[in-house]
């Protein structure tokens, strides 16, 4: 979270971006988010809670910090829009080791592994739909 208030922390780069943050809040989110946590919902209340170690695995997949420092040189956007990703391009290689360490801790049965595997799948498929729709407009 890495803020007082949930998400707080990036509506405040994105502040920094020129983006307002009321009018941003009271839009609803796009059809690919909304899918993306429903699914989640559906996974973890209607079959197995395990299901959310799925959605947590895409901190594998965190931002590379030398990638987000070319983004900030070739969009001349100001830094501070993007101090949550230049963060968790440090934080989230821990998480996700942690992660995995975790998982495979656990006394995972073939349905949790696929159930699992399931939720990894679909989360990056919405996420990259959401993320293609952001840049096409």
């Amino acid at each position: 979270m890495h803020s007082d208030d949930p998400g707080g922390a990036t509506l405040d780069d994105l502040v920094a971006l020129g983006i307002d943050p009321v009018t941003l809040r009271h839009r609803p989110p796009r059809p690919e988010i909304a899918a993306l946590i429903g699914a989640q919902y559906y996974w973890i209340f209607h079959r197995d809670p395990v299901a959310v170690l799925g959605f947590l695995a895409l901190e594998s997949f965190h931002p590379h910090e030398p990638t987000v420092e070319l983004l900030i040189e070739r969009t001349g956007l100001p830094r501070a829009g993007f101090r949550q990703l230049l963060l968790h391009a440090k934080l989230d290689v821990a998480h996700a080791r942690d992660l995995h360490r975790v998982i495979d801790m656990l006394p995972l049965e073939p349905q949790h592994e696929e159930l699992i595997g399931l939720s990894a799948l679909q989360s990056i498929g919405l996420l990259s739909e959401a993320l293609l729709g952001v840049v096409a407009g």
